[in-house]
């Protein structure tokens, strides 16, 4: 085992020494205090999910489902949050650093000074946290429902269970990925509900509304509590169960269930989140999905209630420590930070300065155009995908529950590619997924100069997500998302004619995202030897 201390202090001094305006610095940062998902390939320089920790201005991006290259303006914020450290030189001010990031994420939630904000360098290191606070205030042994497993992060399930996600932990400890984590899995069961049945097509929500009860109900009658993890807003689109299955299991049960809403993709409004709290959930949230901030910028929200008892236990699952620190949670939780590496996690909290940035600019935009904008979003993306036959969009059943916001219609669009009719294998769909996000001019020299254009142009969508086929095997369905920045970057700061024409421009660039795609489903064998040629290099 690695002496985790030595090498932080190591690492603390070296961000001391180093030199703020140097770029090569900011990018190291931007990358710590993460697992092996944030590293850089060698060879494509992005990490495993398609970003690079600097602007990239050019790149048409629309994969905010999956993860966002940093915006300029927030990689501004990286620079003078960067200086700002370094001009103390003491590790005290970081204490007050991350204490201000707190506040200023509740601020901007519209959060009450009572909710307490734990840190997490990604929305699975968040869920790890969760587990351990739930398991603080129920009674063992507890089951732990997973709703909309099939439609989660990857890694979620395994962490509902309390098992190791990855084979590496944020803290850079070497793991072995399934197995359990010490004393976090101990009595802890995990029982998964997907959203999408057997052939591909949503389950229809009474039918998991009927899962999760039942679920609920056989856990307690068999002497367990019961954490439920619920869904708003999946990588697909989906949210489960409904209001009312929530209701009914609170009025029936309440006392032995504690509800974790996993919202990491962010589409869920303050007053969602606001309500959620005032009933005691906990809920887990991203700046790196919705907002586009830099990948690996998780948070648990806590009522404080829950908080207030979580933070009376003494008990720290050894485990535990491969994947948390003190500056993590918040003063409150004073026992148990005495018991964590007195440790920083600089990375984890700059990703979360930038996040924090993007969110501040959204906000700043009336509701009413933020409203507008998704809404045109929307409908662009339902009538492009709808011309084109080659491309079919995916159903999804329920979007939620915020009808007077900008959540009351879809942000995520996912879609299948389509090869002769049918839908593209998972694998097909990884392959187009790449070479979206790759200048490919070079096999398209025979073609016109639109055809030219359209190949070199860099396109970012969400990466594909497994649908079981008919026919037997996983296709794969690709996103593209509105977010934040797209909301943001067209509001001209009051002049809402410009902004509406900038909006409508910004939006028009998914003509091309399509484009390339047709273009390269028509070229698929010829892209799978491009590839294969390139690897060998």
């Amino acid at each position: 085992m690695m002496d985790h201390g030595k090498t932080v202090v190591k690492r603390s001094n070296e961000f001391y020494r180093a030199r703020a305006d140097d770029q090569s610095v900011l990018v190291e940062l931007l990358i710590a205090g993460g697992d092996s998902r944030i590293q850089l390939k060698s060879r494509s320089n992005l990490n495993a999910y398609g970003c690079r920790p600097l602007p990239q201005p050019d790149i048409l991006s629309f994969a905010s489902s999956t993860a966002s290259s940093i915006s300029e303006r927030a990689y501004a914020v990286v620079g003078k949050a960067v200086r700002h450290l370094q001009s103390n030189n003491q590790f005290g001010d970081f204490e007050s650093f991350i204490e201000k990031l707190r506040s200023k994420l509740k601020i901007v939630l519209g959060l009450g000074e009572e909710t307490d904000v734990v840190f997490a360098p990604s929305g699975t290191d968040a869920e790890l946290r969760a587990l351990f606070l739930a398991k603080c205030v129920l009674p063992p042994p507890v089951v732990s429902i997973v709703v909309s497993s099939d439609e989660t992060g990857s890694g979620m399930p395994c962490a509902a269970a309390g098992c190791h996600f990855n084979s590496e932990t944020s803290n850079r400890f070497q793991v072995v990925k399934g197995e359990p984590i010490h004393g976090l899995a101990q009595n802890v069961n995990v029982r998964l509900i997907p959203t999408r049945a057997a052939d591909g097509h949503a389950r229809p929500s009474r039918e998991v509304d009927w899962a999760v009860v039942e679920s609920v109900k056989a856990a307690i009658a068999g002497g367990n509590t019961v954490i439920l993890h619920v869904m708003t807003y999946s990588k697909l689109g989906t949210s489960a169960p409904t209001p009312e299955c929530l209701h009914r299991i609170r009025e029936v049960w309440g006392g032995s269930v504690q509800i974790i809403d996993d919202a990491c993709q962010a589409r869920i409004s303050r007053a969602q989140i606001r309500s959620d709290l005032a009933q005691d959930r906990i809920v887990l949230i991203t700046g790196s999905k919705f907002f586009t901030g830099p990948a690996f910028s998780g948070a648990v929200l806590v009522p404080a209630a829950l908080s207030a008892r979580a933070a009376a236990s003494a008990d720290v699952p050894m485990g535990f420590l491969k994947y948390t620190c003190a500056s993590d949670w918040p003063r409150r939780f004073k026992r148990l930070r005495a018991k964590l590496p007195p440790t920083v996690n600089i990375g984890q909290a700059l990703r979360w300065a930038a996040a924090i940035e993007e969110m501040e600019s959204y906000f700043k935009v009336p509701a009413h155009f933020r409203s507008v904008a998704i809404r045109e979003f929307s409908t662009f993306v339902t009538n492009c995908i709808g011309d084109r036959s080659n491309l079919r969009l995916l159903d999804q059943p329920c979007f939620g529950d915020d009808k007077d916001e900008e959540f009351s219609v879809p942000t995520v669009f996912p879609f299948l590619p389509l090869r002769d009719g049918q839908p593209c294998a998972f694998a097909e769909a990884m392959l187009l997924y790449r070479a979206m996000n790759e200048d490919l001019s070079a096999i398209s020299a025979a073609g016109g100069p639109n055809q030219r254009r359209v190949f070199s142009q860099c396109c970012h969508v969400g990466q594909p997500v497994e649908i079981p086929r008919r026919a037997g095997g996983n296709a794969g369905a690709l996103r593209v998302s509105a977010d934040a920045r797209l909301v943001s970057e067209s509001w001209s700061g009051g002049d809402e004619e410009n902004a509406t024409a900038r909006l409508r421009s910004n939006i028009a660039k998914l003509r091309i995202v399509f484009e390339k795609l047709l273009f390269l489903l028509d070229r698929l064998d010829e892209l799978q030897s491009h590839e294969r040629r390139t690897e060998a290099v």
